[in-house]
Order: C-alpha cells, then structure tokens, then sequence
C-alpha cells in the first residue's frame, strides 16, 4: 500500500480498527444488518451500527475514527482499536 495512509473498507460483518505498526490505518466498517457475536469473550453481542468518521484539523490532518451509531438521543460513541 505505498502512498496510502488510510484504508477504508466496509464488507465484512466484524467492524475492525487497526493501526499498523508503519503507522497506516485499516477501517472495516461492517454492516448495518443484525449480527450476533458467537465469539466466547462476547457472545450474544450485537456488533452494532458503525461506520467511519474523518475529521480534518485547520492544518488539513485527517483524523480517521471508527464510530458506533446509538440513535437519535447518543448519536454516537467511538470504537475503541480492534484487532
């Protein structure tokens, strides 16, 4: 991935945020269909409706989040790094 910073992908249905080593982002937003996590550590779960967030500093810096959407009353929490 030379010359990119920041992956931004939504396909799978596990949301992941992870940051290499090299410093380069990947974002999998996942899907906004009901899902149930058979995962032991969060079984039961539902994976959530997530989606990726950028916001660029007054120096034009990215700031790339993934974000959980809580409704109309918490519009949203951030995710925190996932493998």
């Amino acid at each position: 991935m030379r010359g990119v910073q920041y992956l931004i992908v939504g396909h799978s249905h596990g949301p992941r945020f992870r940051q290499l080593p090299d410093g380069k982002i990947l974002v999998n937003t996942g899907t906004w269909m009901r899902m149930i996590n058979l995962d032991i550590r969060h079984l039961g779960q539902d994976s959530g409706l997530t989606y990726c967030r950028i916001e660029y500093s007054e120096d034009g810096r990215p700031t790339v989040n993934l974000m959980r959407w809580l409704g109309s009353r918490r519009p949203y929490q951030i995710v925190p790094y996932a493998d």
